[in-house]
């Protein structure tokens, strides 16, 4: 059988086993040494560990060979719970009953049955065993504990591993570079940025030094919840540490500044890697590009949209989404389609987060039909409609008074069931209240409350200044009062919107309460709010009420 060990034929091995059972020959410690060394070599650990529950049946005693086999067994394979089940109870049937030789092989197969589990990301069975190893006051040791955190970690049992990482401390366990790369790495997977930079701290306090994955997890973690400040800080520690930042590092470092709003902070960080000599990839771009919103940003992501060509990296989806949502929120609608174009002749594919932009753009610049255009344009593409597909493109049709467009769009939600929101019936009815179209607003602000979407002041003022337009003083005093019933407050707006309505037919007793209820709220009157108040008093024949309201004038 060990001649057969050499030329790693188990099958053999383990035949000659079964011949010599068949001979009325009993096998010994020896003959199944032989044949678990001939599975072992060929890594069979799965008939290597029945051949040891053979041996336990059998009653043959074990010897230090075979439990450092089963180790071994743990160790590689899938195979260490048996291992485990078997050194539980080897106490009787073990060669040498020495019991510290016992202790060190079990300790040595829960150590690799550990291991196992961190190479399978079984973050739950490894937990089991760490409090096994505490139960049994065996020897926790850094690599065992950095194993449990690796499992953990590839398990997505992150709050696991910071608790492991806190055992460590507990039991005085030395924490290496890795102990603390792993810890930090599970701060950044739970937004737990402060705990990263507390770690790091006392990575520093206990002279472990800090290595560039280290660091990269820390900024990462800063970057998760937009903590530039934060992220450009450790940056700085890296150069005074002399740890050379690598490209992925300083795309964390851009990427905050892009969340916290920081484009300049990010295009010094885009300059500083050409310094240092780091490479610049298409994430660096992306984030960079995506940091320029607002202002003049739009002309910094054009000029790092250029730079990205001269340095032959490859514009992808996400960097044209990125110029042109630059370009849109600039202001720059034109720049913004001419973006959008540009893509087909790159053969660079759309998505919805490309046509969302594109489509408003085109509400921006108050073009309607080509906001719908792009939209009829989707489905062909097998591109997706979201929320904010619909949203912008019932907007640029409320700026272009297009009311039934607006409403077709409305009913293509529900056909594609895309969810409703406050934005969409906010859109609808201002597009409705442009036309002077009042029953389509007041129906839907009924469905929208009855959608249970929560109602603004924004949408409620759109449908009465809609009511106000079509002279339906009723209907507007109806939906301000119930504004007042369900949001508890209305604004100056709506009390112009409903007193303008009351004011049209001479309700100047309404009128005059509305004035009222508006001069005890922390709303401020105007003069168009007097006006249409005199003006229904005017209709009234109330001369007299009207004077009194010059007075009023005056004091405010």
């Amino acid at each position: 059988i060990s001649a057969w060990r050499k030329s790693r034929d188990w099958k053999t091995g383990l035949q000659l086993l079964v011949e010599t059972v068949q001979c009325s020959i009993e096998p010994d410690s020896i003959t199944y040494n032989a044949a678990i060394g001939v599975c072992e070599i060929s890594h069979e650990w799965e008939q290597m560990m029945d051949l040891c529950n053979v041996m336990t049946w059998a009653k043959t005693k074990f010897n230090t060979t075979i439990l450092s086999s089963v180790t071994s067994a743990c160790a590689r394979g899938t195979e260490w719970a048996k291992a485990l089940q078997l050194v539980s109870g080897m106490g009787q049937n073990t060669l040498n009953s020495n019991t510290a030789v016992v202790s060190t092989l079990r300790k040595g197969v829960m150590s690799a049955a550990i291991i196992a589990c961190m190479k399978t990301g079984e973050w739950a069975e490894a937990l089991q065993l760490l409090g096994l190893v505490l139960q049994t006051k065996a020897e926790l040791n850094t690599i065992t504990a950095n194993s449990v955190i690796s499992a953990c970690a590839k398990g997505g049992g992150w709050q696991s591993a910071l608790h492991v990482f806190g055992t460590m401390s507990q039991n005085k366990v030395e924490c290496d570079v890795v102990t603390f790369s792993a810890a930090i790495n599970a701060c950044k997977k739970i937004n737990g940025w402060e705990k990263a930079l507390h770690l790091l701290s006392t990575m520093l306090e206990n002279k472990v030094k800090p290595d560039a994955i280290v660091f990269g997890s820390a900024i990462s973690s800063c970057e998760e919840v937009g903590k530039w400040e934060a992220g450009l800080r450790l940056l700085r520690l890296m150069r005074q540490s002399l740890v050379r930042a690598d490209t992925v590092t300083y795309n964390a470092a851009i990427s905050s500044c892009e969340k916290g709003g920081r484009w300049e902070k990010a295009l010094q960080l885009v300059d500083s890697m050409v310094q240092g000599k780091v490479e610049r990839t298409a994430i660096t771009f992306n984030a960079a590009i995506s940091a320029c919103h607002g202002g003049r940003g739009w002309e910094t992501a054009l000029w790092l949209f250029g730079v990205m060509d001269l340095d032959a990296v490859k514009c992808s989806t996400i960097t044209f989404n990125a110029a042109i949502s630059a370009c849109q929120k600039g202001g720059e609608q034109e720049k913004a389609l001419h973006l959008f174009g540009m893509m087909m002749q790159r053969k660079v594919d759309w998505d919805t987060i490309t046509y969302n932009a594109a489509i408003s753009a085109c509400e921006e610049a108050g073009e309607w039909e080509q906001a719908l255009q792009l939209m009829n344009a989707m489905p062909k593409l097998k591109v997706d409609y979201s929320r904010i597909t619909f949203n912008a493109a019932i907007s640029a049709c409320g700026k272009g008074c297009e009311w039934e467009q607006a409403l077709q769009l409305f009913g293509m939600m529900t056909l594609n069931k895309v969810q409703l929101d406050v934005i969409t019936a906010s859109a609808a009815i201002s597009a409705f209240e442009k036309a002077g179209a009042w029953e389509k607003a007041l129906q839907l602000l009924s469905i929208t409350i009855q959608s249970l979407v929560e109602s603004n002041l924004i949408m409620c003022n759109a449908a009465l200044s809609a009511c106000q337009k079509g002279s339906e003083w009723e209907q507007a005093l109806w939906l301000f009062d119930v504004m007042v019933q369900r949001q508890g407050e209305t604004d100056a707006i709506a009390h112009h919107a409903v007193m303008s309505a009351c004011e049209k037919v001479g309700e100047w007793v309404q009128v005059l309460q509305l004035l009222s209820d508006l001069l005890h709220s922390k709303a401020r009157c105007n003069r168009i709010t007097f006006s249409a108040a005199v003006s229904a008093c005017e209709k009234g024949g109330e001369w007299m009420k009207a004077l009194e309201l010059f007075s009023i004038m005056a004091r405010e």
